[in-house]
């Protein structure tokens, strides 16, 4: 009877010592453990700890906002130069592609109002000096005034050419004959200055599209920047020790990757 007690004894003694190891396993994430974002954003003494050591990042001077995607950033400043680059905080940069985009619009509404100055000029100075009536006229009459100096002298030349189709009627609204040679050329100096004002105008805006491309490539380049120094940082970790008024305190990990 008594081996019977104490058998009995003794698998209550095991059992009760299984069930101890086994709460004391359970317990032990709890005095140690890796803690995750979600865990820490929770209010907690943890939290007053992270707040006095401040977020992630502090330490490598690197944003904790997340850098847009790569497609994004390379729109936006396909679209405006230098948007992409102040979305990535490399503001010098995008201070630089701003101005240099002033600079070239301004560019082009420059020598795009000097040609329609210049344009003006001419004409009146045609309708003054030579009775041209302006209406309507295409911008190869404005060569040919400028080339001949009367509607007869430019009709002998086409006869000459041979060029039938080109003759223009002396009694017709393209008459011209300018009173002076030096008018004349006063004219064609005019037209012609008029005309590489335009046409550099067309090479500032073929400048204004160059500059948009490389400004999405630059922002394009900068995002791949950031993300290889993010790739060859160290691990940034925190470790601290949290009481928690029952077991004397929590061992924390965290750990961002």
């Amino acid at each position: 009877m008594v081996k019977k007690v104490s058998g009995w004894l003794l698998m209550a003694l095991l059992i009760l010592r299984a069930e101890a190891d086994a709460q004391d396993r359970l317990q032990v994430p709890k005095r140690f453990s890796l803690t995750t974002n979600a865990q820490l954003s929770q209010p907690s003494k943890l939290s007053e700890w992270r707040a006095a050591a401040g977020p992630f990042g502090a330490e490598t001077g690197e944003p904790s906002e997340k850098v847009g995607s790569r497609g994004k950033v390379f729109l936006k400043s396909l679209l405006i130069p230098g948007w992409g680059q102040y979305s990535l905080g490399a503001k010098t940069s995008a201070r630089n592609f701003f101005v240099a985009e002033l600079a070239l619009w301004g560019t082009v509404l420059g020598f795009n109002l000097y040609g329609r100055w210049l344009r003006e000029d001419y004409i009146d100075y045609a309708v003054a000096y030579a009775g041209v009536n302006p209406d309507g006229r295409d911008s190869q009459f404005w060569v040919d005034i400028g080339n001949f100096s009367s509607i007869y002298k430019y009709n002998e030349e086409k006869l000459r050419q041979r060029y039938v189709a080109a003759l223009r009627d002396p009694s017709g609204p393209e008459f011209w004959q300018w009173d002076s040679e030096a008018h004349r050329q006063r004219f064609e100096a005019l037209r012609i200055a008029s005309d590489r004002a335009f046409e550099r105008r067309g090479f500032a805006v073929f400048a204004v599209v160059t500059h948009h491309v490389v400004s999405a490539i630059h922002a394009l380049w900068v995002w791949r920047q950031q993300q290889a120094k993010q790739a060859l940082s160290p691990p940034r970790y925190r470790l601290a020790w949290v009481p928690d008024g029952r077991q004397g305190g929590v061992l924390q990990l965290q750990w961002q990757f």
